[in-house]
């Protein structure tokens, strides 16, 4: 599924991307202009899944009476085998998300036009194509009325 979301850089509602998708699954592209927005997005998603999946581990190692680590290691089992991406966290005490940011590499065109080309695999993924058209307004002349 490719979606293209236009987020207003005040406000960073990706709440319902967050509720559909697991965090393996879901990959950033940056096109051209648009980098400083995007990382923000990645950044506040990298925070939002921390926060869920660390609320998440503790609960279970409770429920289970089983200690954290345990916990973080079966649920990085679980996402490296359904994932396109492996993990590469070795470290079991809390929750690293994933690089969100997909390696794209961009061809302009003479006419301004621009084509994209995904560097990694992307099949079964979630992907947000950051986007932004800038518009050439020039002032009007001082001899226009």
């Amino acid at each position: 599924m490719i979606c293209s979301v236009y987020i207003n850089p005040n406000k960073l509602n990706i709440e319902g991307v967050m509720s559909a998708t697991k965090p393996v699954k879901l990959g950033v592209i940056s096109c051209p202009g648009t980098e400083k927005v995007t990382t923000e997005v990645t950044r506040h998603l990298k925070k939002q899944y921390t926060k869920k999946y660390s609320r998440l581990a503790t609960h279970i190692a409770r429920k289970y009476e089983m200690p954290v680590e345990d916990v973080w290691r079966m649920m990085y089992l679980n996402e490296d085998l359904h994932s396109v991406r492996l993990n590469q966290n070795s470290n079991f005490t809390k929750y690293q998300p994933p690089e969100f940011r997909l390696p794209v590499k961009f061809t302009r065109f003479a006419n301004g036009e621009f084509k994209a080309e995904i560097n990694s695999s992307v099949k079964g993924m979630n992907i947000l194509i950051r986007i932004v058209i800038l518009l050439n307004i020039s002032p009007l002349s001082s001899g226009c009325q």
